[in-house]
């Protein structure tokens, strides 16, 4: 009788070995970032873009918040990185880190509302027929997070409706 099962069987068993020997040194020489995502109120950010870069090989490793806020960076090279975090409405977040051999770090970040502003000038065609000068409307809006509020506007005194539309409409965005 001959066995043909042996041979095959040694093969599997070596190449199982070798495989967890491999990553095995792999995670022993590497670090782990992790953490979670919130915005000023408390409540998670999902879909929030984080950026882990090696300040000395310009490395870039990425990662997106799920739907508890949370980022995991697995296998990470030792050494020291920048950490950046943006999501939509906020202001980015920026942290330097230093990762150590077999190291897990977790790395909390808070985002706020980002602050944003426009002005839109509309000048009416012609003089004014009494003083001769333009008029400009100026509409001036902040946002956070999104939201947006009128913060001023000075309408022309004559000859409005095209002017006063522009502005009604640009205050309801």
């Amino acid at each position: 009788m001959k066995r043909t099962g042996a041979p095959v069987w040694l093969a599997l068993v070596s190449l199982l070995v070798l495989a967890s020997t491999a990553a095995a040194a792999q995670a022993a020489a590497s670090a782990t970032v992790t953490g979670v995502v919130h915005d000023a109120s408390g409540a998670v950010v999902q879909a929030a873009a984080v950026h882990l870069r090696n300040h000395d090989t310009n490395q870039l490793l990425e990662a997106t918040t799920d739907l508890s806020g949370r980022f995991r960076l697995l296998y990470v090279p030792v050494g020291t990185y920048h950490l950046s975090v943006d999501a939509p409405g906020f202001a980015p977040v920026t942290v330097n880190l230093a990762l150590g051999i077999g190291q897990a770090i977790e790395v909390p970040v808070t985002l706020s509302p980002a602050r944003v502003s426009e002005a839109v000038d509309v000048a009416r065609r012609g003089a004014d027929r009494r003083s001769g000068a333009h008029r400009t409307v100026r509409a001036r809006h902040a946002s956070r997070g999104g939201r947006a509020a009128a913060q001023r506007a000075q309408l022309p005194r004559s000859g409005t409706a095209g002017a006063e539309r522009v502005a009604h409409q640009h205050s309801q965005q």
